[in-house]
């Protein structure tokens, strides 16, 4: 289980295994879940509101929903760096939390980009790249534990960092639908938080 603070969706529950990972937006109010066995079956519910969503999606599938999440959240135009195929070098080994991790730095314009990945939780490569989208970072072949952003005057934001590492057992249905949930038709139905960005999303999708 990783607790994280992101820049742009807030805080996140991430609970990861061999099977896939669960996310959980509390920012946003929902979870969504990713299974390695079904890549492009996309589930999505909220507890509290009592419903989900689940259905195929296209190969972008992943993407898109970064990206609905992110305009969800009034952020949209805050996360919208695109990564290419950018040199990274590797410092150093640093520890957080116990793990060894990795630290990768790079040049991007007039950005500098640092980035703390782990590869002691020994997972998938799906998973990691699954993870990384979620928050908007490169798969650097490790779980993102931290992300600072630092821009030509030397404003820093935090954009990623890891606020706790817990190794705990990974509960049998944690990849599945909550009992007692009702489905609903469209993927904007399960978000709690209601504003601009999300009315122009139901109505777009009626």
């Amino acid at each position: 289980m990783l607790k994280l603070r992101h820049a742009f969706l807030g805080e996140l529950t991430r609970y990861v295994c061999p099977r896939g990972l669960s996310c959980d937006f509390k920012t946003l109010g929902f979870e969504d879940v990713y299974r390695v066995k079904d890549p492009d079956r996309v589930l999505i519910f909220n507890r509290q509101s009592g419903v989900y969503y689940e259905g195929s999606e296209n190969n972008n599938s992943n993407l898109n929903r970064v990206s609905i999440l992110l305009g969800i959240s009034g952020n949209a135009n805050s996360a919208t760096f695109t990564w290419g195929n950018e040199k990274w070098s590797k410092e150093k080994i640093e520890k957080i939390f116990g793990f060894d991790c990795s630290y990768f730095e790079t040049q991007i314009k007039e950005e500098r980009w640092q980035i703390w990945i782990s590869k002691e939780i020994k997972l998938p490569n799906k998973i990691y790249h699954m993870v990384s989208e979620w928050v908007r970072l490169p798969n650097l072949g490790g779980l993102p534990v931290r992300a600072v952003r630092t821009n030509r005057f030397g404003d820093k934001t935090v954009v990623l960092e890891c606020t706790g590492i817990k190794m705990i057992p990974a509960p049998a249905n944690y990849l599945q639908v909550p009992p007692g949930l009702k489905r609903v038709s469209n993927i904007a139905e399960v978000c709690s938080l209601k504003n601009s960005f999300m009315q122009d999303v139901l109505d777009t999708l009626k």
